[in-house]
């Protein structure tokens, strides 16, 4: 598959494309989705700089992006909620458990990306792949300012 890569971090020129990146595969709560649009987001440039590294280490090549659309291609056998043909987006995770930190493991600048179910949600219909795409991080950020920050209820949010 082809894959926007990093083998170091490091200024925008570190990104290559590899047209023979390896297929993820899938843990039993996980599913594979065809990647159809990916956001780019500010947590994408700090990755690739090598401002997280002390978090999530550095193992190259790496792949980044986190937010994406796709089409569900494969399901684990506990991914529940998800058929193949699902229409998906989310803020993708390829760990098999959420991390101790918070932070995922990327993946989405991919044709495919290995993601746990819980990281998506079904791809309203009336939204693009390329506009449900740039929602994940953004919603994220907005909710904790809000509720976590803020201290508003959700009464209030929702």
């Amino acid at each position: 598959m082809k894959a926007a890569i990093i083998n170091s971090f490091g200024d925008p020129n570190v990104l290559s494309l590899d047209n023979d990146f390896p297929k993820p595969d899938i843990k039993k709560n996980q599913v594979l989705i065809k990647v159809i649009a990916t956001g780019i987001n500010p947590l994408d440039y700090k990755i690739r700089k090598g401002e997280l590294r002390q978090v999530l280490g550095k193992k190259f090549p790496m792949v980044l992006g986190n937010d994406a659309a796709g089409i569900v291609v494969k399901c684990g056998d506990e991914a529940h909620g998800f058929k193949v043909g699902d229409h998906v987006y989310g803020m993708t995770d390829s760990y098999e458990k959420p991390s101790y930190f918070g932070f995922a493991k990327t993946g989405s600048y991919a044709e495919y990306v290995a993601t746990r179910a819980d990281t998506l949600s079904l791809k309203p219909s009336n939204l693009t792949f390329e506009e449900a795409a740039s929602v994940p991080l953004c919603a994220l950020t907005s909710y904790q300012v809000l509720v976590k920050k803020s201290k508003l209820s959700k009464e209030i949010v929702f």
